[in-house]
């Protein structure tokens, strides 16, 4: 929630000054900077009973970080619709793509 309402608040100020940044600044500003955090959120685990084998965790946290990030920027400009259809599928994702993957 955090992610999403810190963004929201970010593209919420060229609005308000648009000499200072442009939308599209901001947009790339916080894409990054929600990259770098999700980068951080990836972990690389290896076995110590399999040789070679490589556990990689948290790479849905770090898609879901990044997705809330676009969903406060969609709010923030004004765009609730795609908002909304973009919560859905994230919900819809997150919770029922596992069922698929069997």
């Amino acid at each position: 929630m955090l992610v999403s309402l810190g963004s929201t608040i970010f593209i919420m100020i060229p609005f308000q000054d648009p000499h200072l940044i442009t939308p599209s600044q901001v947009i790339q500003g916080v894409a990054q900077g929600i990259g770098f955090l999700g980068a951080g959120e990836i972990i690389q685990q290896s076995n110590e009973n399999r040789k070679g084998e490589i556990k990689v965790k948290g790479l849905t946290s770090a898609a879901a970080i990044w997705s809330s990030a676009s969903l406060g920027i969609a709010v923030g400009a004004g765009f609730f619709k795609i908002a909304l259809v973009g919560f859905l599928f994230i919900i819809f994702t997150l919770e029922y793509a596992k069922r698929f993957e069997h």
